[in-house]
């Protein structure tokens, strides 16, 4: 029985003894972890820059047993005087500030990290909110001017911002940009890196891990756009990832637009609903910056693209077509398919000599593009890119294409066919008036099917159009009684109001373009169809 007692009195005094010090270690710790944090950042900074900055860790907490730690903030700001010094050759090149709040994380995970070991365990990183800004000094200091060392061992923050998070460069004058925000981050997996490189995150390898970033958002280069997104869930046991609610937001209206453009510029007004991208390979994309998938899928939403011809057009930067566009692509891309399900697409032009937009709509689109890729092992075995959409035009008629590219031909062969239903022709107006001065007031498109094939310089194929009683208004902003005349002239000389007409075989439209390289491929496609209706619609002494 005394023994029995005095072994429970030491198990009591080891516990009290245990609770003691988890009191003492609740109490300690946290200031002791604000220290070190703030003493890891300071000393992860280039030496000439730490008076720069403030470090700030907030306050430290821990779960009972230590197995989560809690920290409210984390600030790397820059001093006032860093960023309103008069004499800009005394700063650096670049300048950074950030701010994480909120965070969880593994407490193991912290103390592999203070041990230096190369393999990190973390079983759970989570963060209610993040800032990241850089602002640009061209007048700057850089390491090699200053003549300081960089010792390999640490993270710098200049590799992390410039070569990973690709922020754009920002006016030193102008620090309030807001560069990227997120609302929530939370990771869960393991992180593993593999020696101490030049560029630490090169060799980093993702074995079994989760990411998901919640209300995050940021900015374009010129300011022109926000960006945002509802949600984004990774997951790198399925190599998939799930991106909800995916906006781009252009700055200025339609109106506004072209005056913060130098040059001719498309407007675009973005709204995805979901994305889900599988198959990714990060490991590929870290080693050789190459970006493999087997699919990406696009369901709901609206892509609105508006052309204002008012500002100048840039002659040293004409947009490519789809075969150089990849091949010139600045890394290497295989995506195996990509799957487009109802989303609607605008695409409206605004001519220089006219007040209102021309505007081509289709909606509920549905698309795949199989093979997209510029590797050439890839290409060796299947050289060819096929494309197959079908979408609702003019009031629900419907139009299904296909295109194949030579993915290897260094002048971008492709062959092009599709079909479009019935649709009356009084549909078209609001593309045909704004650009042409045209109305059509009668007429029914019965069906029309096309071939074609080409390059990035010339198209050539036929287009066989059946329609009935067409009747276009040569002068729709005319007097009545020319109005008459010219609807008369057009009638018997100009067009002709059906295919086949009278008795007739059914005429064959030619189709010939020239592609106007100031414009990209749909304007190529477009205007190739267009020149088959031409031909099989006008006269021919008129065509």
């Amino acid at each position: 029985m005394k023994k029995l007692k005095a072994v429970l009195l030491i198990v009591a005094g080891m516990c009290t003894l245990a609770f003691v010090a988890m009191l003492l270690l609740h109490a300690w710790l946290p200031g002791f972890l604000s220290d070190k944090i703030e003493g890891e950042i300071r000393s992860a900074l280039n030496p000439e820059s730490v008076d720069l900055y403030e470090v700030e860790a907030g306050t430290c907490s821990f779960s009972t047993f230590f197995k989560t730690t809690s920290i409210t903030e984390i600030r790397l700001v820059p001093k006032d005087s860093a960023l309103h010094e008069t004499d800009a050759v005394l700063l650096p090149e670049k300048i950074f500030e950030a701010e994480a709040h909120d965070l969880k994380i593994s407490s193991w995970a912290l103390v592999s990290m203070a041990m230096g070991r190369k393999r990190v365990k973390v079983h759970l990183f989570a963060v209610d909110s993040i800032f990241l800004a850089m602002y640009t000094n061209e007048f700057g200091t850089t390491n090699a001017d200053s003549g300081q060392s960089v010792n390999p061992e640490h993270l710098h923050l200049e590799n992390l911002s410039t070569n990973k998070l690709r922020v754009e460069k920002r006016s030193l004058a102008d620090p309030s940009i807001q560069v990227l925000h997120t609302g929530k981050v939370e990771f869960k997996g393991v992180i593993s890196f593999y020696g101490q490189e030049r560029d630490y995150f090169m060799d980093t390898g993702f074995e079994a891990h989760a990411l998901e970033v919640l209300d995050a958002g940021g900015y374009s280069s010129q300011s022109l756009y926000t960006f945002h997104v509802d949600s984004v869930f990774y997951t790198g046991i399925e190599q998939t990832a799930d991106i909800k609610g995916l906006r781009i937001i252009p700055q200025y209206s339609k109106q506004e637009f072209h005056k913060h453009v130098q040059f001719e510029t498309d407007r675009f007004d973005t709204r995805l609903d979901h994305v889900k991208i599988s198959g990714i390979q990060p490991d590929k994309a870290t080693r050789d910056g190459s970006v493999i998938l087997s699919q990406i899928e696009m369901n709901g939403g609206k892509l609105e693209v508006f052309r204002d011809r008012k500002p100048p057009f840039n002659e040293n930067q004409r947009p490519l077509m789809p075969t150089r566009l990849i091949q010139e692509a600045p890394f290497g891309i295989f995506a195996g398919k990509i799957v487009i399900n109802k989303i609607d697409i605008v695409y409206m032009e605004q001519p220089e000599n006219s007040d209102t937009p021309g505007e081509i709509p289709f909606k509920q689109v549905n698309a795949t593009i199989e093979n997209l890729s510029n590797l050439k092992d890839s290409l060796a075995l299947d050289n060819i890119m096929n494309i197959r959409a079908e979408a609702l035009i003019f009031d629900n008629a419907m139009l299904q294409v296909e295109f194949q590219y030579d993915l290897t031909d260094p002048y971008g062969a492709f062959e092009a066919k599709g079909e479009l239903a019935q649709l009356h022709f009084a549909n078209i107006n609001p593309a045909l008036y704004p650009l042409t001065g045209l109305k059509v007031n009668d007429g029914l498109h019965q069906a029309t099917s096309f071939y074609f094939y080409g390059n990035d310089v010339r198209s050539v194929g036929e287009l066989r159009m059946k329609y009935s009683e067409l009747e276009i208004e040569l002068l729709p902003d005319g007097r009545r009684v020319f109005k008459g005349l010219a609807r008369f002239v057009g009638r018997n000389f100009l067009y002709y109001q059906a295919n086949p007409h009278k008795k007739d075989e059914l005429r064959v439209g030619q189709i010939e373009f020239d592609r106007d390289n100031a414009r990209f491929v749909f304007n190529y496609w477009w205007k190739s169809y267009l020149s088959g209706i031409k031909d099989c619609v006008l006269r021919d002494h008129f065509n």
